[in-house]
């Protein structure tokens, strides 16, 4: 008796505790979630922040260089952002503006910078006889979760310079679940960021069976190296696919187009 009621007893703890986090991750909402400028005009773009709890929270605004992204692509030194805290009372909205500082006249290249909120907490602290309110960021142990965004900046139209390998088919067993995948080792060669997304259809196979289906990746940035990996599982051994991979921005330029057979 006493196992079952401490076993339940912990899987009411992982319930509350997960319960949590979705809430707390859920408390601002950005609209839109990726702003894309033209560097080559001075430009300022609106982003509206929600508060979507019933309480009084605050945030600091910042730009960052995301992971991995090389100094000559990082625009968050070419951006004004304000203002840089924000208030919002329960189930309200307020709007920041980002302004591009001059325009970037050279062609050819993307830029990119995350957008970060961060909640502000306050903490009471004594000085002496006087109590003092801090604000700092608030840190993990109080199931917040940063939000991010993203900042792109093109000056032209252009197809990123991609290289992709043949595809190899993978199998893979989580807990008991074998899962079978399509993987294409991919490296972003150009100056351009490259936002893949592939799409599947099935040419030949099972009698009345027709699915197409699309994947989306998360953005490469330049000189990235990073495996697509693309889930076959839903078709059988023996069907025939029509593998598809292009830019999410200019879906009629196809980066690769291939019949392969499971």
């Amino acid at each position: 008796m006493f196992r079952k009621n401490n076993k339940f007893l912990w899987m009411l703890f992982i319930f509350m505790i997960l319960s949590i986090k979705s809430f707390s991750f859920l408390k601002i909402d950005v609209d839109p979630r990726c702003v894309e400028m033209d560097v080559g005009k001075k430009i300022t773009k609106e982003i509206t922040v929600m508060n979507q709890t019933n309480e009084f929270v605050r945030y600091k605004v910042s730009l960052e260089k995301p992971e991995n992204l090389k100094d000559e692509y990082y625009m968050g030194d070419r951006l004004i952002i304000y203002p840089r805290v924000i208030s919002l009372k329960p189930k309200s909205s307020q709007v920041i503006r980002l302004r591009l500082k001059t325009p970037i006249e050279t062609k050819g290249i993307d830029y990119t910078t995350k957008i970060c909120f961060d909640e502000l907490v306050s903490e009471k602290k004594n000085n002496g006889n006087t109590q003092i309110t801090e604000e700092k960021v608030s840190i993990a142990t109080k199931f917040t979760v940063r939000v991010e965004m993203y900042v792109l900046g093109s000056s032209e139209k252009s197809p990123p310079v991609v290289s992709l390998e043949d595809g190899v088919i993978k199998e893979e067993v989580f807990e008991g679940k074998k899962s079978r995948y399509l993987v294409y080792k991919t490296r972003n060669q150009g100056k351009k960021f490259f936002k893949p997304r592939a799409k599947v259809k099935l040419l030949e196979g099972e009698k009345n069976k027709s699915y197409i289906q699309e994947k989306f990746f998360n953005m490469m940035v330049q000189e990235e190296e990073r495996d697509l990996k693309i889930d076959i599982t839903k078709f059988s051994e023996g069907d025939r696919l029509k593998i598809e991979i292009y830019d999410n921005r200019d879906p009629e330029n196809i980066l690769l187009k291939k019949d392969i057979k499971i």
